[in-house]
């Protein structure tokens, strides 16, 4: 028997990038969007799914990004306590282009 799926949410850890008394740290936050909502939601700190307002099946999928350097395929789960990769990229500057 072959199951379809339909992608209906998404979420995203899009850190609010102005955090702190200077405006100028990160703190982590998601931002969410549902199939058929007018608008997302964001600066969520906590991402809740509750059973019950899912049809059974349904299935929750999470995708790290991965290192854009060509010599590192690590995701950024690797990086350390200041953000950096061990080959060197810079996640917290990445999210601060991306997201800032």
């Amino acid at each position: 028997m072959k199951h379809n799926y339909q992608e209906t949410m998404w979420a995203e850890q899009s850190p609010d990038c102005y955090d702190g008394p200077d405006c100028d740290q990160l703190r982590a936050a998601w931002s969410c969007y549902c199939d058929g909502d007018k608008d997302g939601e964001d600066g969520l700190p906590l991402l809740e799914l509750a059973a019950e307002t899912f049809p059974y099946g349904t299935k929750v999928v999470v995708l790290f990004p991965i290192c854009p350097n060509e010599d590192c395929d690590l995701h950024a789960d690797f990086a350390n306590e200041l953000g950096k990769c061990p080959c060197g990229f810079d996640w917290n500057e990445w999210a601060l282009n991306k997201y800032g």
